[in-house]
């Protein structure tokens, strides 16, 4: 419980907490030895929730870091970094932007501004955003989409995907929402503009976005052109890292297994000591976290290489 975790934080310099629906295998990295870890589960996933639940979820888990976790094991309330994983990264960020989007739309009503623009979202988020310090996408596929004929390819329907995204495959991709708040930005309508400018100001100031180069299910180029919409929307703070040689799973399943825990390296870097240039590169894995120093953790090689080799020739990520 939250209570026994006092104690071991009082000391720590960084507080960790998971959230995911549901988990196959336990998540490779659990291996490492931070100070503290809470881990919750969330109950929902698809076909019990589609993604209006989904994105529920990450409001609920971050209500309970801010509203409960700080006030009882402290922590700074001005250094909180939200990291998502694939339809984690999706997921975040669309909460991200449904919130600053619902905010800044009723801020300009009240103001007596026009009708919601036609990139308003459809399900409104219940609460105001909570400022983060960051927010870090890893392979996600932010583009829905574009993402239909990949994933029909992969043997999920189109069908089944457009059902997930509740039929709104558009309002339910950040890439397509963010596109749209930039055209609104330079629009001739005051009120557009000025909502598009809301958005911006209210997202997270430093945005850092992570993909393998060789990733078979979600595309590199989702990050690539969400980076790009981003600093259109005026971001200063947009950051990107791509790893060569690696695909869809690599950084969260095998270099974990296999002892280099590559990202986990360049995310403590950058959580630890907010060095975004540590990780803004393109380079190969033996110059990834030299900057994490004596901070990089201690990954024990869980399996004889070869059993990965085999294993990655097997997977279908």
């Amino acid at each position: 419980g939250i209570r026994s975790l006092r104690t071991a934080c009082l000391s720590s310099s960084l507080i960790t907490v998971r959230f995911h629906s549901f988990s196959v295998f336990p998540f490779p990295t659990a291996h490492i030895q931070l100070k503290a870890d809470d881990l919750a589960r969330l109950p929902g996933n698809f076909p019990q929730v589609a993604v209006n639940e989904m994105v529920d979820d990450v409001e609920l888990a971050l209500s309970f870091i801010s509203d409960q976790l700080l006030k009882e094991v402290g922590g700074d309330p001005d250094n909180v970094t939200l990291i998502g994983q694939s339809a984690g990264a999706h997921l975040s960020l669309l909460y991200l932007l449904r919130t600053c989007i619902t905010t800044a739309v009723h801020t300009v009503k009240s103001r007596g501004g026009s009708a919601a623009p036609s990139w308003a979202v459809s399900k409104p988020a219940a609460s105001p955003p909570r400022r983060l310090k960051r927010w870090v996408g890893i392979s996600g596929p932010y583009d829905m989409t574009a993402m239909l004929p990949v994933m029909h390819k992969k043997g999920l329907h189109r069908r089944l995907i457009t059902a997930l995204m509740g039929h709104d495959c558009p309002l339910n991709s950040p890439t397509h929402l963010v596109h749209s708040l930039v055209e609104s930005a330079s629009s001739n309508d005051p009120w557009r503009a000025s909502c598009a400018a809301m958005v911006a100001s209210l997202l997270p100031p430093s945005m850092h976005l992570f993909h393998g180069m060789e990733d078979a299910s979600v595309p590199v180029g989702m990050s690539r052109e969400l980076a790009d919409a981003l600093r259109g929307l005026g971001l200063a703070e947009v950051h990107e890292a791509y790893y060569e040689k690696k695909s869809h799973t690599d950084p969260i399943l095998e270099d974990p297994i296999s002892g280099r825990d590559v990202l986990m390296q360049d995310l403590l870097c950058l959580v630890m000591k907010g060095k975004a240039s540590a990780v803004n590169r393109q380079g190969s894995e033996d110059a990834a976290g030299v900057e994490a120093g004596a901070d990089a953790p201690y990954c024990p090689q869980l399996l004889p290489g070869v059993m990965l080799r085999l294993a990655k020739l097997a997977n279908p990520f």
